[in-house]
């Protein structure tokens, strides 16, 4: 699975070097690359497990395919605060004989769903080791480290409490800060790479530089910078919530992590929250096409709009999955934010599509789905 190796690669260089999230990979190539990719959250995971002594060297294997799909929840409690977080987790091995499939997931407790499931637990890792006779089917209820789950999530929810009175926030939380180069590249080639990200969003999908047409790198009319910047994903939060039995209906855009960017609700009694959580992908109202008289100016925000929609492409696939299957075929996962302890609700993300299947879906219930308009995602 090309996103799990890729994952573990980046998690090293994370590990190794501190750069963490600061740092945006680019295709090896000359002239002015775009963005390729972003150490995310989950090879954050496992950087920081292997740091910490939590995970040895891994050697995962399989005599075939591994398909491995969650469904995590978040629970939200009567008081709007946040609950634990709870993955049920299914992998499935095609082919026969041993496997080893270890999953870094800060996980506190393990439960078996079935007799036929035995996971181990080690340090925060979930183990799963056997022999599949030409199919195995495993099920397993995982409870998270909390905090550490929840900064993990793609909104953050907090609440206070005042005169009876109590206010639920809920913000975007999946900002990433970002270095990458800037310049002034030739109208046909930044044309070419524009034509060519707008015909996989128009295809369902996300664009990423390097694959499906969209070039690794630009041709440059002049010097290359570099610069820092935060991007992050605006989500529609759709669905209702409840304060003290009485639902309000809720649709909105909530597009950064500040307090002004934030999605506000009020009311009195216990709280209880129905939301689904979409990731708003990228358009093609967000990526016009460069005219063909196109001047400096014009070709230098067109560039930017180009970034802008590849690294919000990147920062949604970061989302799946949200734990890291290092060494699996392929990755499937639900994500919700439930009334804690309850674990229902579901959320499904955008998918795109290459050599392995990769279908994730956030449940926030805030059951989140992360989607475009409810498209697989798919990655590997």
């Amino acid at each position: 699975m090309r996103g799990a190796a890729r994952g573990f690669a980046a998690a090293l260089l994370g590990g190794l070097t501190g750069i963490g999230v600061l740092g945006v990979s680019l295709a090896a190539t000359s002239g002015l690359p775009l963005p390729h990719a972003i150490p995310g959250r989950h090879e954050r995971l496992v950087a920081e497990a292997l740091a910490r002594g939590q995970l040895g060297p891994i050697d995962n294997h399989a005599p075939g395919p591994v398909t491995v799909s969650e469904a995590v929840a978040l629970g939200v409690r009567p008081d709007g605060s946040s609950g634990p977080v709870t993955v049920h987790q299914r992998v499935v091995i095609d082919g026969t004989g041993d496997f080893i499939v270890e999953l870094p997931m800060d996980a506190a407790d393990v439960v078996p769903a079935n007799e036929t499931s035995q996971p181990g637990l080690r340090q925060g890792t979930v183990l799963w080791e056997g022999f599949a006779p030409g199919r195995r089917e495993l099920d397993a209820d995982v409870t998270l480290l909390g905090r550490a789950a929840a900064q993990r999530m793609p909104v953050a929810v907090t609440s206070t409490t005042r005169a009876r009175e109590v206010t639920v926030s809920i913000a975007d939380s999946t900002a990433v800060s970002v270095i990458t180069p800037t310049g002034a590249p030739t109208p046909a080639s930044l044309s070419q790479a524009i034509d060519a990200a707008r015909a996989v969003i128009a295809a369902g999908e996300l664009p990423v530089a390097g694959e499906a047409g969209v070039p690794a790198s630009l041709t440059p009319a002049g010097d290359v910078a570099s610069v820092a910047q935060v991007v992050n994903v605006p989500v529609r939060v759709t669905g209702d919530i409840a304060f003290g039995g009485v639902p309000q209906g809720v649709d909105a855009v909530v597009a950064g992590s500040s307090a002004d960017d934030a999605l506000v609700l009020h009311g009195s009694g216990p709280v209880a929250m129905h939301l689904t959580v979409q990731p708003v992908a990228p358009t093609l109202a967000d990526l016009l096409s460069l005219p063909p008289d196109a001047g400096p100016a014009a070709a230098r925000a067109a560039l930017d709009e180009l970034d802008l929609v590849l690294l919000r492409s990147l920062v949604i696939m970061d989302y799946a999955p949200f734990v890291p299957g290092v060494g699996t075929a392929s990755t499937a996962a639900t994500f919700s934010v439930v009334p804690a302890p309850a674990l229902h609700a579901r959320l499904s993300t955008p998918t795109r599509h290459a050599d392995v299947l990769v279908i994730v879906a956030f449940g926030i219930a805030l059951v989140l789905i992360v989607g475009a308009g409810g498209a697989v995602w798919a990655r590997h």
